[in-house]
C-alpha cells in the first residue's frame, strides 16, 4: 500500500468519457486516482508508483484488461496489488478468465455508484488477508477448453461472491424489466381495447358515411329523374297535345266554315275523334309516369300478373303460354304496365300474331324473362328506335315507359326477335332482383 494516508488508485480505460467519470467519484469519495489511456500505459505506471488498487477496463488497445492483471500478478513485487476487472460479463468464460488473471473482483459496466465503492472497501479492508494467502492451482475444463486457476482461496471466493451478486443485481433488473413489461402490456390491452371502441366507432361512421352517400346518390338520382319527368310533360303538353289539339281545331273551322256533305263530315269528325283519343291516352301515359319511381319497389310474382283484369282482357284476343314457374321479380309497383304495354303493341302492331309465350332461363348470375309474339316482328334498323320517346306509330311512349320503369331496378330490356317471325323481347334481371326456382336456359321456339 501508497505510504500516503490517502488510498491511491489507478484507473485503466481506453475511453475518456468513461475514465473521467471514474476519476470524478472516486476523488468525490476521497480517494487519489490517476488515469492509464491502455493496459501498457497501466502496466508502466503500476512499475514506477505501485497504486493501492487497480480498476481496469478489459477490451483496450496495446494491452487488455487480462493481460494487464497477469502481468501485474505474476511480478512479485506487484503480486499483492488488488486488481478489479470492469466488464459487461456476458459469459461465463469471463469469470475463468478472471480467474486464470488472478483477479480480485469484478465490476459489472454500467456499474452503480455505491456498490463500486463498496467493493472497493472491502478490497482494501482484506488486502492484508490476500497478502497472506497461500496461492494454489487447480485445472479445470470448460466447453471442450482447459483452463488453469493460480487464484489463491480468497480470490476465488471473491470473484465467486462478486459473480454470485452480480446475479442477485441481474435478476433484480429482471424483475424490475418484467414488471415494466407487465405494466406495458397492460398499458397496451388498454389502448387495444380503446382502439377497438374506436375502430366500432369508425365503422359506424363509415356505415353512416355510406348510407348518407347512398341516400345522396338516390335524392340525385330523384333530382335528375324529376328534372327528366318535368322536360317529358313539358314536351308532352306543349308538343303532342297542341298538335292534335291543332287538328281537332282545324278539322272543326273547316266543318264551321264550309257545309260539308254527309260522306266527308263522317272523315272530318272520325279524325277529331281520333286526335281525341289521342289526346285522351297521353294524359294517361302523363298520369303513369308522374306515378313511376314514387313508392319502393316490390317483388311481382309474374304469374300472377297474367292474371290481372286489365292483362287477363287481352286472352280475348291473344293466347298465353307462360312458361316461367313461380318466377318472382322485385321492379316498381308498375311492373304490370311493362306487361300491359307489351301485349298493347302485339295487338296493334303484330299483325296476325295470335300467341303469346313467356318464358325463363339463367345466364351466369343474372335471370333472363322473354316475352315473344307470332306477328310480324319488327325490322332490324328499328330495334332500339322503338325504345325512344316519340317513336311508334302511336303515341310512342309505350315502349319508352317500359324501359323506364324496369331501369328503376336495374333491369335493362332489348328486342331480339327476327323480322317476318315475331316480335321477341328480353328482360335481363341481375342477381338478388329475382328469387324461386326457374327452367333452365331452352332455345328459343317458334310459337305455333
Amino acid at each position: 500500500m501508497s505510504n500516503n494516508a490517502t488510498p491511491q488508485i489507478l484507473v485503466a480505460e481506453d475511453s475518456k468519457t468513461q475514465a473521467f467519470r471514474l476519476k470524478y467519484i472516486l476523488e468525490e469519495a476521497g480517494y487519489q486516482v490517476r488515469v492509464a489511456m491502455d493496459g501498457k500505459e497501466a502496466l508502466g505506471m503500476v512499475k514506477t508508483e505501485p497504486p493501492d488498487i487497480i480498476l481496469t477496463d478489459i477490451i483496450m488497445p496495446e494491452m487488455n484488461g487480462y493481460e494487464l492483471c497477469t502481468a501485474v500478478k505474476n511480478d512479485p513485487a506487484t503480486a499483492d496489488i488488488p486488481v478489479i476487472l470492469l466488464t459487461q460479463l456476458n459469459d461465463p468464460v469471463d469469470v475463468i478468465r478472471g480467474l486464470e488473471c488472478k483477479a480480485d473482483n469484478f465490476i459489472i459496466k454500467p456499474y452503480d455508484e455505491q456498490i463500486l465503492l463498496s467493493r472497493i472497501e472491502v478490497i482494501l479492508a482484506n488486502r492484508a488477508l490476500t497478502e497472506n494467502q497461500m496461492q494454489i492451482g487447480i485445472e479445470i475444463t470448460f466447453h471442450d477448453k482447459k483452463y488453469f486457476i493460480p487464484s489463491s482461496r480468497l480470490q476465488i471466493l471473491n470473484i465467486l461472491l462478486s459473480t454470485y451478486e452480480i446475479a442477485v443485481e441481474r435478476n433484480k433488473e429482471l424483475g424490475f424489466t418484467q414488471e415494466r413489461l407487465a405494466q406495458a402490456n397492460d398499458q397496451l390491452t388498454s389502448v387495444n381495447e380503446k382502439l377497438q371502441i374506436f375502430n366500432e366507432k369508425l365503422k359506424e361512421a363509415n356505415i353512416n358515411l355510406s348510407r348518407e352517400i347512398h341516400e345522396r346518390e338516390m335524392a340525385q338520382k330523384a333530382l335528375s329523374r324529376s328534372n327528366k319527368l318535368i322536360q317529358l310533360m313539358d314536351s308532352v303538353t306543349r308538343h303532342d297535345v297542341l298538335n292534335q289539339v291543332a287538328v281537332i281545331n282545324g278539322y272543326a273551322m273547316l266543318l264551321l266554315d264550309v257545309p260539308p256533305d254527309p260522306a266527308d263530315l263522317a272523315v272530318k269528325l272520325n279524325r277529331i275523334h281520333t286526335a281525341g283519343e289521342q289526346i285522351q291516352r297521353l294524359i294517361e301515359f302523363t298520369r303513369s309516369y308522374q306515378e313511376l319511381g314514387v313508392e319502393n319497389p316490390v317483388w311481382h310474382k309474374v304469374k300472377d300478373i297474367f292474371e290481372k283484369r286489365d292483362i287477363a282482357s287481352f286472352g280475348n284476343q291473344l293466347t298465353f303460354h307462360l312458361d316461367i314457374g313461380d318466377l318472382a321479380i322485385y321492379a316498381d309497383r308498375m311492373l304490370e304496365k311493362v306487361f300491359y304495354n307489351l301485349l298493347d303493341n302485339t295487338t296493334r302492331h303484330g299483325g296476325t300474331a295470335g300467341c303469346i309465350r313467356v318464358h325463363s332461363y339463367r345466364e351466369g348470375d343474372s335471370m333472363i324473362l322473354v316475352y315473344e309474339d307470332d306477328g310480324i316482328g319488327i325490322p332490324e334498323q328499328d330495334k332500339e328506335k322503338i325504345f325512344k320517346q316519340g317513336v311508334g306509330k302511336n303515341t310512342g311512349l309505350g315502349l319508352f315507359l317500359i324501359r323506364e320503369i324496369l331501369e328503376l331496378t336495374g333491369i335493362t330490356i332489348r328486342e331480339t326477335g327476327v323480322e317476318g317471325k315475331g316480335a321477341r323481347f328480353e328482360m335481363k334481371i341481375p342477381p338478388k332482383a329475382f328469387s324461386s326456382s326457374v327452367p333452365e336456359k331452352k332455345d328459343s321456339k317458334d310459337i305455333s
